[in-house]
């Protein structure tokens, strides 16, 4: 027992052999029958469950051993890892104003303990009630296993920064790397390429197939849209589609990050 945690041994020793069973290389492949692949799925779903109960009830037990009384509000933000991180941090508020007065939310001050202030900026929230639930993101160091407070003041001015992402339909880079949706590639901006579609005509296993060859065309791009755009991160997503499938692909890219993320929603004809 750690500052009145116990860990759940048993409930982590099942959710381990879940595991381990699904390491079965049909299972592992994806190549099983239907009725094993559910099966296995819903082991997986078990041995989740298991993990983020305990991480949760972890994280709770360390939560309540901070100190937190200098401020209304505070944010804690947890790294896991054996080194230290800068990870953005998205996370959502309760603001009831919005309906019961009509004062909307739309900016907040984020600072650490020692004062320095982080850029947050406004984002769609999961929550969708109006402007009851307001939803940002910012970027923070956290030291390897451990814990970063941050204290949040809302309706409180935003520290000026100068941002260099570059956020548009035509391209989205922030000077390290970036993506060019219309024009063409330079030093560190990659060139925007539509999904590609081949033909498979393989069995469950692929016996036989080294590869597929055979091109059926390209996704066709119907809409670029800026979905975000501020001193945090830009995200702008490309809407395609192939025959009646239908895709959203979201580019994602931080202040000072030198790499993209992408984050892609397919959406298939029922068969």
């Amino acid at each position: 027992s750690v500052l009145g945690f116990n860990v759940n041994w048993a409930g982590l020793h099942q959710a381990w052999k879940n595991l381990l069973l699904n390491n079965f290389h049909d299972i592992l492949g994806g190549v099983a029958i239907k009725e094993a692949c559910h099966e296995a799925v819903s082991l997986y779903h078990e041995s989740f469950a298991i993990a983020a109960r305990e991480e949760r009830i972890a994280i709770q037990v360390l939560s309540n051993n901070i100190d937190t009384t200098d401020s209304i509000e505070s944010l804690l933000v947890f790294n896991p890892n054996p080194w230290k991180v800068l990870a953005p941090v998205e996370f959502e508020l309760w603001h009831p104003e919005a309906s019961e007065k009509g004062e909307e939310l739309k900016s907040i001050s984020l600072t650490d303990i020692n004062g320095n202030s982080l850029p947050t900026q406004l984002i769609e929230p999961s929550g969708k009630i109006g402007g009851d639930r307001v939803r940002f993101v910012a970027q923070t160091e956290v030291p390897a296993f451990g814990w970063k407070k941050l204290k949040i003041e809302r309706r409180a001015p935003q520290p000026k920064i100068k941002s260099t992402i570059k956020t548009s339909e035509k391209v989205l880079s922030n000077g390290v790397c970036g993506i060019v949706f219309e024009g063409e590639a330079s030093e560190y901006r990659i060139k925007y390429s539509s999904a590609q579609v081949y033909a498979d005509d393989s069995d469950t296993w692929g016996h036989g197939i080294s590869g597929f060859n055979e091109s059926k065309g390209y996704f066709k791009v119907n809409k670029i849209s800026v979905l975000e755009k501020g001193p945090v991160r830009g995200r702008v997503r490309v809407e395609s589609s192939y025959g009646n499938s239908k895709m959203e692909e979201d580019f994602i890219l931080y202040e000072g990050a030198d790499s993209i993320e992408q984050r892609v929603y397919v959406y298939l004809p029922k068969a």
